[in-house]
C-alpha cells in the first residue's frame, strides 16, 4: 500500500494506522500486522499482512476476497493525515 504522506509524518500515527484499516475492513486490530515500511519520495509504502482471528487456521475465500475487494475499490476511507492511498499486489 502506498500512502501520499510523509514518512516522517507517518511514523507517529502507525499504531493508529492498523485500527483504521481494520475497522473499515471489518477485522480485529490484532488482525493487522505492519510488515515493512519504506519511504519513495514524499510517499510511504507500507506492506501489510493480514491474520485470521484468534486461533482460526484459515480464513474463509468469501471473507478474503472481501478484503481484497474493499482495499482494492478503494472502499477504505482513513483520516486526512494519511493522505490518500493506492493498493499494490
Amino acid at each position: 500500500m502506498s500512502l501520499s504522506v510523509n514518512l516522517s509524518d507517518l511514523k507517529p500515527h502507525i499504531p493508529e494506522l492498523a485500527e483504521f484499516i481494520a475497522e473499515e475492513i471489518d477485522i480485529n486490530a490484532s488482525q493487522v500486522h505492519l510488515v515493512k515500511l519504506t519511504s519513495k519520495g514524499n510517499d510511504s509504502l507500507i506492506k501489510l499482512a493480514i491474520h485470521t482471528a484468534g486461533s482460526a487456521d484459515f480464513m474463509s475465500n468469501a471473507a478474503a476476497m472481501d478484503i481484497v475487494s474493499r482495499l482494492a475499490e478503494n472502499c477504505v476511507h482513513l483520516p486526512s493525515n494519511y493522505g490518500s492511498y493506492k493498493l499494490f499486489e
